[in-house]
């Protein structure tokens, strides 16, 4: 293990070397042309300056890690958020992973004392929380239209409330009005409603898995990037920092309710589905369903970390152990599954090396160190030393391979979730708070 800890330092270290110029890193990341390279990004471009997920924000997070082993990436942090800065001056706040909100996490990642970035963060913090307060407080409202549709982007992780109240979450305390508003609309979000002369979760939203419009019914989601598990995420982390009202305790529970409900298994254990649809609703969880990729986003990995931060929170060991059950599978049936083809944070073994790190160190097991070690060897194995970043990144459907520098799907979160393993110890810079996996 220490050997292949030293390995994955110096890779990082390595290609992070080479990443140290904006402008150069743009340039790469322009020339490689092509779209997001996952299937639900609506064809958004590969780069976008100003973006937490693809942009110059993310980018930062790695060098503030970085930082903090040594000085010098400080001032490449510096660079990149000023970079950043040039297009996020004018940007809405947007969620967590666009626009204002993601500039201000990574400006907070960079800050390696509270007087640094004070008065950015402070004036870019005053924004996000009336546009929160804002948003939350309209929309929780909306929810008493039955014929109103329901989005991901309104309560997720990536564009909605979800990643903005885990942003507020470290925001300070005078912002602590602002992240109730969120918590409140969250909680009402959970409440049951009728769709198609049938009760449906409130989270029920009203198009695809894929964002298309032509899904009769809609679909209830598990997911984390997108679905309930985000919201119970955030939740059950505000619990522990003391947001706590009858109304977030019940949903918590409700939502937990749901999530051990439609609990599917097969021959290695139990497993969440991506969603479900109504005709799911009258069938009930279906046997012989074949589990999803391991991944952050959609899998397993991601919504049992909700469930386990949620156990946690409200003191419930079951769900806990539920969570870590349904882990221990996940590593059981990737000894035989086909080897996850994107290496990032969102969909691939990045995502799923963090997830499992955060499983190992409240309950290691010989499987679970097996797990973290053989997706360790294969992002290493992956690395292309001829890449400019290290990495190149599969685009779905078309079979490109792309130098995408990004943190969400891109080499910046390979090379954070290899540090952290790295380092054995918790990302110093907060980093990890973008998955709310912390």
């Amino acid at each position: 293990m220490a050997e292949l800890r030293s390995a994955a330092a110096d890779l990082v270290l390595g290609v992070a070397k080479g990443m140290t110029d904006p402008a150069a890193l743009e340039g790469v990341a322009l020339a490689s042309g092509g779209r997001m390279p996952s299937a639900e990004a609506d064809g958004r471009p590969m780069w976008d300056p100003v973006s937490l997920a693809n942009g110059f924000p993310g980018v930062t997070l790695l060098f503030a890690e970085l930082g903090h082993h040594d000085p010098y990436f400080r001032t490449v942090a510096h660079d990149y958020l000023t970079a950043a800065g040039r297009h996020a001056v004018h940007a809405p706040a947007g969620g967590l992973y666009s626009g204002l909100t993601g500039f201000a996490f990574s400006a907070r990642a960079a800050a390696h004392g509270p007087g640094d970035y004070a008065v950015l963060r402070s004036r870019a913090d005053e924004k996000i929380a009336e546009y929160a307060a804002s948003f939350s407080g309209h929309t929780r409202s909306a929810l008493a239209d039955p014929s109103r549709r329901r989005m991901f982007h309104e309560f997720d992780v990536i564009s909605g409330m979800s990643g903005v109240g885990r942003h507020l979450l470290d925001a300070g305390p005078e912002h602590a009005p602002a992240l109730e508003e969120v918590l409140a609309y969250l909680a009402e979000l959970t409440l049951p409603r009728t769709r198609h002369d049938r009760q449906v979760p409130g989270w029920w939203v009203d198009h695809g898995m894929d964002f298309e419009d032509n899904a009769p019914g809609g679909h209830g989601n598990f997911g984390l990037a997108h679905g309930i598990s985000g919201p119970l995420a955030l939740l059950s982390l505000a619990w522990q920092r003391g947001h706590r009202c009858e109304a977030a305790h019940d949903a918590v529970h409700r939502i937990a309710a749901w999530l051990v409900q439609w609990q599917q298994a097969d021959r290695h254990g139990p497993f969440w589905p991506t969603g479900i649809t109504t005709e799911d609703l009258g069938a009930g969880p279906a046997a012989g369903t074949t589990a999803t990729r391991p991944s952050w986003c959609y899998g397993t990995p991601g919504i049992a970390n909700a469930l386990r931060l949620a156990g946690t929170a409200l003191g419930e060991e079951t769900w806990v152990d539920t969570a870590h059950a349904a882990v221990q599978a996940a590593t059981e049936r990737s000894r035989t599954a086909p080897v996850m083809s994107q290496p990032g944070l969102c969909h691939g073994l990045g995502g799923l090396l963090v997830a499992l790190e955060s499983f190992r160190q409240e309950r290691s097991s010989e499987a679970l160190d097996g797990a973290v070690e053989a997706a360790v060897a294969e992002i290493v194995r992956r690395h292309q030393p001829d890449a400019p970043f290290g990495f190149t990144v599969l685009q779905e459907g078309s079979g490109l391979r792309l130098d995408h520098p990004g943190f969400l799907d891109g080499v910046t979160g390979v090379l954070l979730a290899l540090w952290k393993y790295a380092t054995g110890e918790p990302p110093r810079s907060g980093w990890d708070a973008a998955l709310l996996m912390s």
